[in-house]
Formats: structure tokens, sequence, C-alpha cells
């Protein structure tokens, strides 16, 4: 039992170091100054309805393009992903 819960410890410890890494990836390509925007430019183009938003949209306009919103999306991504992860290590077949 001991040695299960070691393995146990070690998998947290891999799957908590990995969500780190990929979180720090993520906040580094979506903070860079006006790389969210292009980003989002860049799914309208297989998206018609955000390509139209973005056709609206203009500076010092009320958007949901805001760092604020920026930041939201990130950490509502940095909740999923850890659950994902873990998902993912758990239907593994070792």
């Amino acid at each position: 039992m001991s040695a299960e819960c070691g393995i146990n410890k070690e998998l947290e410890k891999s799957i908590e170091k990995e969500i780190q890494k990929w979180l720090h990836i993520l906040h580094a390509v979506i903070d860079v100054s006006g790389k969210f925007f292009n980003l989002a430019a860049l799914m309208a183009t297989h998206n018609p309805n955000l390509s139209q938003a973005l056709q609206h949209f203009k500076k010092g306009q009320v958007s949901y393009l805001s760092k604020t919103t920026q930041n939201e999306v990130i950490e509502l991504m940095a909740e999923k992903i850890p659950d994902n992860i873990l998902n993912d290590v758990l239907q593994a077949k070792y």
C-alpha cells in the first residue's frame, strides 16, 4: 500500500509540474500585447460569428477583448486543464 501511495504522490507531482509548465506557456502566449486579438482574428477565419464580431471592434469601444476578459479566459482554461490532464492520465493504459 505504501508503494502505491508513493506512486500516486509522484504521479501527482508530475501532473502538477506539467500543469504549471502549460499554464506558464499559456500566459506567455496570451499576455503578449496584441497577440490575443491576432489569435482571435485567426480563429475568426473559421468562425463566421467571431468574424462578424471582430469586424465591429474598434479601439475604445466596449468589447470582450479587454485584458480583463483575456485574464478571465486564461483563468477558465487554467481550471479546465488540470481536469483534462488528470482524465487523460487516468484513462491511459499503462
